[in-house]
């Protein structure tokens, strides 16, 4: 099911596939590495009960708030270098590579060895995208 009905049927499977292969490299990622398992702590919070809902970040001062943004950046960071300590899957990979690819190339300084390296070999006849 999907509330968007401007989308293509096959387009709604495609990107419920995608959900699902997400969803299952959580599980690795909390059981295995983790990455969920730690938060930072931050001995001025304000502590808060559990249902308690958000804090009234406005009426804290600049300090407090920039306290707060550099233990949220950390428990960011701490997840996605879990994340990265998994491992991307190759089809992540293979996307990621197509789009940036051509922009690597194009930008990279022309004495870079990789590039010409890169250059030399590349068959444009095949690369999809490319310059």
């Amino acid at each position: 099911m999907c509330t968007d009905l401007t989308l293509f049927p096959l387009d709604i499977i495609r990107i419920d596939g995608l959900r699902f292969k997400i969803k299952v490299a959580f599980k690795p990622a909390l059981r295995v590495i983790g990455a969920y398992a730690y938060h930072f702590c931050m001995a001025a919070m304000t502590p808060l009960r559990r249902v308690s809902g958000n804090q009234d970040m406005h009426r804290k001062s600049a300090d407090y708030r920039s306290a707060i943004r550099r233990k949220i950046a950390a428990d960011h960071r701490h997840i996605q270098l879990g994340r990265i300590a998994q491992g991307p899957s190759e089809q992540v990979v293979a996307i990621a590579l197509r789009h940036t690819f051509p922009e690597f190339l194009a930008t990279a300084a022309k004495t870079v060895i990789l590039v010409k390296f890169l250059r030399d070999r590349l068959d444009l006849s095949r690369a999809e995208g490319t310059l």
